[in-house]
């Protein structure tokens, strides 16, 4: 995740790392969505700004987080088939950053050259690389 100034120049900040508990893919995007908009409310809190628009490639995370999340807190955190939403505890510390710091957030395409968004691609599998070397580390031991 990038956080970029106005004028889209240059990265302010940059943040990558392994994803905490169970890695799958759609954990690391919701996570990813959560780490950026915990940045967004940090970034709120040091510079007067009143838009924040945040850009995802993953529709599974924007869905999770925009839309489907009014009907899982409704149904007691089921599917609508009666089994446990995936990811409850990302899909509710993003709700719950949301009620705090509003954010815009926007589907991008993946892998179509989108600057942000490759960026956004190497610090995804430079922070997968991380998680696979702790493991390996701790295995050692």
């Amino acid at each position: 995740m990038e956080y970029f100034s106005n004028n889209q120049s240059y990265p302010l900040i940059s943040i990558w790392g392994p994803v905490p508990g169970e890695r799958t893919n759609q954990r690391a995007e919701l996570y990813a969505l959560y780490r950026a908009i915990h940045a967004a409310v940090y970034i709120r809190s040091k510079v007067q700004t009143t838009c924040t628009k945040i850009y995802s490639d993953s529709q599974y995370s924007i869905d999770c987080a925009l839309n489907w999340v009014k009907k899982w807190k409704s149904n007691g955190w089921k599917t609508t088939t009666g089994k446990d939403v995936l990811h409850k505890d990302l899909i509710q510390a993003i709700d719950g950053l949301l009620q705090e710091c509003p954010v815009s957030i926007q589907h991008v395409p993946a892998h179509t050259g989108i600057p942000g968004n490759e960026k956004v691609d190497v610090l995804a599998k430079r922070g997968s690389g991380e998680q696979q070397e702790r493991q390996e580390m701790h295995a050692q031991f």
